[in-house]
C-alpha cells in the first residue's frame, strides 16, 4: 500500500510539472485583469490563450475562466471580445452536450453581432445555433438558423461562410431522409470549399454526399465521390477527413459484400486515429471492425475486434476521470488544497480502473461463450441434418432393393412361363428329324 502512495505521488508530481506553466500563465491573467478591470487588451490577452492552437487545460477549467472573462468584458463593455467569448462558450458547451446552456451564450453571441454589424460572425453563429438545435434533434429551429447563416453569407458575399450554411442544410434534410435536397445542398457545399481550394471542406463534403448517395442505393455515384476525395486527400492534408473516408469506403464495400477490402479501409481510419489519440473514434472503428469480421465470418478476428472496441469505450471514461482529477490537482497547486484528498480521489479512480478491466474480461466472456454458442449450435445442427439425409438414403436404398427384387422375380416368372409353353429344343429337333425320314 505504501508503494503504492508513492507511485500515486510521483504521477500527480510528474504531471502537475507537465501542466504547471499553462496554469500558471492563468492565474498571472487573472490577476492582471483584478488589478486593471477596464484593460480591453488584459482581458482580450485571457480570450486568445484559450482560442491558441493548443494548451493544456481542462475544459471545465477553460469554461470557468471564460465566464470569467464573459462577466469583465460585460461589464466594461467590451462588445467584440464579450460576443466572441459568447461564441466560443456556446462551441464547448456544445461539444459537452449541454445544449440548452450552450444557446444562452450563443443568443447573446447574436445580440452582439446584430448590434454591430458583423456579420462574418453572425453567419458562422447561426450555423452553430445550427448544430445546437441538431443536438436538441429540433429540426424546424435546426433548418431557420442553417437557413439564415446561409442567406447572411450570399447576401454579405461572404464565401467562406457558405460552405457551413449549405453543409448544414444538407445534414437536414439528410436528417429527414430527403436526400435529393440533401444532396442538392452539399452539391452547393462541394463547389464553393473547391472554389476557395479549401480540401479539407471538399473532401469533407464529397464523402458525406457518398453517404446520401448510399441511402438512394445508387452506388456507382457513391464510389465516385469516395474515389475523388480519397484522391483530394494528399491536397487536404488533415487525418479526419482522410477517416471521414475510409470509414466512408468501408461502408460502401461493405454493401458489395467485399469484406476484405472493407476491413482493410477500416484499419487505415483507425491508424489515423491512433496518431491523433481520438478515443472516442478508435473505440466506434473497433466495433465497425468487428461487425464486419462478423459478417465475413471471421468469428475470432471479430470477438478480437469487439474486445478492443470494450476497452478504448471504457477508456474515454477513464481519460475524462484523468482530466478531472489533473485539473483538481492543479487547483489545489494554486489554491494550496490539501493533497491527501488528492491523493484519496486517484486511489478511487485506481479503484475504478481496476472494477473497469474486469468488466471488459466479463464481456470478453459473454462474447466467447456467445461465439462458442453459435459454434455449438451450428455442429448441432450440422450432425442432424447428416443424420437426417443418412436416414434418407437408407429409406431409399431398401425401396431400390425390393424394386429390383420385384423385377428379378418377374424375369424369372416369365421364364418359367416361356418354358411352359414353348416345346424344347430336342423335341423340336426330334419331329424334324421324323418328318425328314418320312
Amino acid at each position: 500500500m505504501r508503494i503504492k502512495s508513492y507511485l500515486v505521488t510521483a504521477f500527480v508530481f510528474l504531471f502537475t510539472c507537465w501542466y504547471g506553466q499553462d496554469y500558471k500563465k492563468l492565474n498571472l491573467l487573472r490577476q492582471d485583469i483584478y488589478s486593471s478591470p477596464k484593460d480591453t487588451q488584459v482581458v482580450k490577452d485571457l480570450f486568445n490563450f484559450f482560442t491558441a492552437p493548443a494548451n493544456n487545460i481542462a475544459k471545465d477549467t477553460v469554461i470557468e475562466y471564460l465566464k470569467f472573462a464573459y462577466s469583465v468584458s460585460s461589464k466594461i463593455p467590451f462588445d467584440k471580445i464579450t460576443g466572441n467569448v459568447c461564441s466560443t462558450l456556446g462551441n464547448h458547451y456544445n461539444s459537452l452536450g449541454d445544449y440548452k446552456e450552450a444557446l444562452k451564450y450563443l443568443f447573446e453571441a447574436e445580440k452582439i453581432y446584430i448590434r454591430n454589424k458583423s456579420y462574418r460572425r453572425l453567419s458562422s453563429t447561426y450555423s452553430t445555433i445550427g448544430n445546437t438545435y441538431l443536438g436538441l434533434n429540433k429540426l424546424p429551429e435546426q433548418k431557420i438558423y442553417y437557413s439564415k447563416s446561409y442567406e447572411i453569407a450570399v447576401e454579405h458575399h461572404l464565401l467562406q461562410e457558405q460552405p457551413f450554411g449549405a453543409g448544414g442544410l444538407a445534414s437536414y434534410y439528410g436528417g429527414i431522409k430527403d436526400y435529393a435536397q440533401a444532396i442538392k445542398w452539399n452539391e452547393i457545399c462541394i463547389d464553393l470549399f473547391k472554389q476557395q481550394k479549401k480540401y479539407i471542406g471538399y473532401c469533407i463534403s464529397l464523402s458525406n454526399g457518398a453517404g446520401y448517395y448510399i441511402k438512394m442505393d445508387n452506388m456507382k455515384k457513391a464510389e465516385e465521390y469516395l474515389d475523388l476525395s480519397e484522391k483530394n486527400l494528399s491536397l487536404a492534408k488533415l487525418n479526419y477527413a482522410s477517416f471521414v473516408c475510409y470509414e466512408g469506403k468501408a461502408e460502401l464495400l461493405t454493401l458489395q459484400k467485399k469484406y476484405s477490402q472493407a476491413i482493410e479501409y477500416l484499419k487505415k481510419a483507425l491508424a489515423l486515429m491512433i496518431e491523433d489519440k481520438a478515443i472516442h473514434n478508435i473505440s466506434e472503428t473497433y466495433k465497425r471492425l468487428s461487425l464486419t469480421a462478423y459478417d465475413a465470418k471471421m468469428y475470432k478476428e471479430s470477438t478480437d475486434y469487439l474486445i478492443l472496441h470494450i476497452q478504448y469505450k471504457d477508456s474515454v471514461f477513464n481519460e475524462t476521470n484523468s482530466k478531472q482529477l489533473l485539473d483538481v490537482q492543479e487547483k489545489y497547486e494554486s489554491e494550496k488544497k490539501n493533497v491527501q484528498i488528492q491523493l484519496l480521489n486517484t486511489e478511487n479512480d485506481f479503484n475504478k480502473s481496476e472494477l473497469n478491466r474486469k468488466m471488459v474480461l466479463i464481456y470478453a466472456g459473454i462474447a466467447v461463450t456467445c461465439l462458442l454458442l453459435l459454434i455449438f449450435v451450428f455442429v448441432i445442427k450440422s450432425n442432424v441434418q447428416k443424420n437426417k439425409t443418412n436416414r434418407l438414403l437408407e429409406n431409399q436404398k431398401v425401396i431400390i432393393e425390393a424394386k429390383q427384387k420385384e423385377i428379378l422375380d418377374s424375369i424369372y416368372y416369365a421364364r418359367r412361363i416361356q418354358k411352359t409353353l414353348l416345346p424344347s429344343e430336342k423335341y423340336i429337333e426330334k419331329n424334324i428329324n421324323k418328318l425328314k425320314e418320312k
